[in-house]
């Protein structure tokens, strides 16, 4: 028993010490082997990225992963254990030059990843100036300091950035921070492309037809458990750094954020069409019954009590603003040369639920009467069963209070 316990002992030792330099050497190795994704950080360049950037990304793999397999197999059919245990620059104690060859190949492909990384990473900040993710202020770098096509402003800045980063000292830190940032940027993407895969988004329509949404899933569940892998304390820096950017930049009133659309807008509302096409009118019952409100407003300034008082009544039931718009010479002709004001006139609503507090929707018709108006809103408000069963009138008998507010707002 004592022996099959030691044994035991012996085998988690072994895994826990392999699995220990497993992840060490990941951290450092990590950054080294990005060069794969040069493709994308270039896309702006590519002819036809769509079909550029999966091609170039699954070559840049495949030959990687033989060239190292090759190396493996060369050092250890011509290498002794003793020397790898001893000396990690094993290479230039086999090397036939003396180690010339060995050195002159390390400073080539050195020099060329730097290249590759100074290349790639001013092309994604040139992107980020030019979408104004930092406002207006350095867009400077792109705009006058260009050559041809070369960002020279971005490649300058992009060189003082990782000059700082290399003044930390400490290789096995940079890399360190440098491989949980390119895992970040690899788990956005992943969830990127995920949402946009729930959303049903109709402009993602990606080339690639071996695309599955579950290996998003596992990419970024992977990005994220070898980021605090890798280390813990930059891995938690990096993720709150993530989430105060995006809050800024969704929830300050950026107008490159309403420009790009929203992904949480286009998630909820394929969930909200989803479960209406659950909501069946045939199976309501009375104790579900709750009331579903069709208010009717002439003049918003008369009537800002009303709108609360109703919306206090709706328990947690469908309430929606109805106003009509008179126009008693409507015809063909008059509806093609003026503007349709339940168009010019639909985003005032929408500013006085949000200023009053209400969670209510807003229709608004045009018609030749109240009268008419009314019938239409009470027959076409709402969607599939959430439809109104109550309608609350508002219109009063003063002739002021039948004026419109938003085109005569001093009244």
């Amino acid at each position: 028993m004592k022996v099959v316990n030691r044994q035991t002992a012996q085998n988690c030792c072994v895994f826990t010490i392999f699995f220990s330099i497993f992840f060490s050497v990941f951290a450092v190795l990590f950054a080294g082997v990005t060069g794969i994704m040069a493709g994308a950080n270039v896309s702006g360049e590519l002819k036809n990225p769509s079909t550029a950037i999966p091609k170039g990304t699954f070559t840049a793999c495949g030959v990687t992963y033989f060239v190292y397999l090759a190396l493996f197999f060369a050092t250890a059919a011509t290498t002794e254990r003793s020397l790898l245990h001893r000396d990690c620059l094993y290479m230039i104690e086999i090397d036939a030059s003396s180690g010339y060859i060995v050195l002159t190949g390390a400073l080539l492909v050195t020099a060329c990843a730097c290249l590759n990384c100074l290349i790639g990473a001013s092309r994604v900040v040139e992107a980020l100036v030019e979408d104004t993710m930092f406002g207006t202020f350095p867009q400077f770098i792109c705009k006058n300091m260009k050559l041809g096509t070369n960002p020279i402003g971005a490649v300058i800045a992009t060189f003082v950035l990782m000059t700082a980063c290399a003044l930390i000292g400490s290789l096995n830190k940079i890399a360190r921070l440098a491989s949980v940032l390119f895992l970040m940027s690899y788990l956005a993407v992943n969830l990127a492309c995920l949402f946009l895969e729930w959303a049903s988004a109709p402009n993602f329509r990606p080339v690639f037809t071996k695309y599955h949404w579950s290996t998003c899933v596992f990419g970024a569940i992977g990005c994220l458990t070898m980021m605090f892998v890798i280390s813990p304390t930059y891995a938690g820096v990096s993720l709150a750094c993530f989430f105060i950017c995006n809050f800024l930049f969704n929830f300050t009133g950026n107008d490159q954020a309403r420009e790009w659309g929203s992904i949480g807008q286009a998630l909820i509302f394929h969930q909200v069409r989803k479960y209406l096409l659950m909501l069946d009118v045939r199976k309501d019952h009375v104790k579900f019954w709750r009331p579903q409100i069709l208010l009717l407003v002439s003049n918003p300034r008369h009537n800002c009590a009303l709108i609360q008082f109703v919306n206090s009544l709706k328990k947690s039931g469908l309430y929606i603003l109805g106003h009509v718009h008179v126009n008693e010479d409507l015809d063909e002709d008059t509806a093609l040369e003026n503007k349709d004001p339940s168009v010019t006139e639909a985003h005032n609503w929408l500013k006085l639920v949000d200023h009053l507090d209400v969670k209510a929707f807003t229709e608004i018709t045009v018609a030749k009467s109240i009268r008419e108006g009314s019938q239409q809103l009470a027959r076409i408000s709402g969607l599939g069963a959430m439809k109104p069963n109550t309608v609350i009138l508002g219109f009063g008998t003063k002739a002021e209070d039948r004026v419109d507010y938003f085109q005569h707002p001093n009244r």
